[in-house]
């Protein structure tokens, strides 16, 4: 029975543990007029480290440009971060913005 539980125990501290690191981060020029803000997330989850292809970051730029229609995303911060589990990785590209009317 001790050995059942030890053995549990340590499946479960594998199974749940994880790291989180920030592989990039980048920002373009803040502009003076900061009244929209604008955050777009796009996550893919990758098993034992295959990944064919990398389309989930174009979600991201998607949904900033459908939350400024008329307008253009400036002072971009963009940043690129993973999560690791035992088998499992989470890749995840967050970016925040603000979202500048055009003028006319």
């Amino acid at each position: 029975m001790k050995h059942i539980r030890c053995t549990l125990l340590i499946l479960t501290t594998l199974l749940t543990s994880q790291c989180v690191s920030l592989r990039s981060v980048s920002i373009t020029q803040i502009p003076k007029q900061r009244q929209q803000e604008v955050q777009a997330e796009a996550k893919k989850w990758i098993v034992l480290g295959f990944s064919f292809n990398n389309e989930y970051v174009n979600d991201v730029v998607t949904s900033l440009k459908k939350q400024c229609p008329f307008g253009k995303v400036s002072g971009i911060l963009t940043k690129h971060y993973v999560t690791s589990y035992l088998l499992v990785h989470k890749h995840a590209v967050d970016a925040r913005g603000f979202c500048l009317q055009k003028r006319g």
